[in-house]
């Protein structure tokens, strides 16, 4: 299921928008700055440990609240740019804790990823495949967790996913 973040992110690297493309190691530090600066954290708030997860979903959720309440104007082009700084935070996070390293090799925004190297065990159906890593679809889950804010399941959700990256073995849907 496509969510409407998604779509304005994809639609930004198809038109090779600047805030579109892929996000590199270089420009991490400088993008994470200024999502500490949006949101009015210091760096001690968000020091890139997992713990910090439990602290960066309350300011993302307040400045939603803000946004859906007309409080803070945000076009497409500050959401996009706040998607690339939350992609940043979230894929430092499993490079700093994880052993991780960001995947590079793509040019859009929406491909900006962190390959960890924990080996994993996916399980679908009956069928067991042995990964010697993974990978953390970074813009992915700050685009999911972005639009999933006002639902009620957003609560605890990006601390889960860095847990899931800690598992030894998925199991995956049919």
């Amino acid at each position: 299921m496509s969510t409407k973040t998604e779509k304005l992110i994809i639609e930004f690297g198809r038109r090779e928008h600047p805030l579109g493309r892929v996000i590199k190691a270089k420009e991490v530090p400088e993008l994470i700055e200024a999502l500490r600066q949006r949101l009015g954290c210091t760096a001690g708030e968000l020091d890139l440990s997992p713990e910090s997860l439990k602290r960066l979903e309350p300011r993302l959720i307040a400045l939603h609240q803000a946004v859906q309440a007309g409080q803070v104007p945000m076009g497409e082009e500050e959401i996009v740019r706040l998607m690339r700084q939350v992609t940043a935070y979230l894929g430092q996070v499993m490079v700093v804790n994880l052993g991780g390293e960001w995947d590079e090799r793509y040019s859009n925004l929406w491909a900006s990823s962190v390959n960890i190297p924990l080996p994993v065990e996916t399980i679908k159906g009956g069928e067991v495949h042995v990964s010697s890593g993974r990978g953390f679809a970074a813009a992915h889950t700050a685009a999911y967790f972005w639009d999933l804010i006002g639902t009620g399941e957003e609560r605890g959700y990006l601390p889960r996913q860095y847990e899931m990256m800690t598992k030894k073995r998925w199991r995956e849907r049919l």
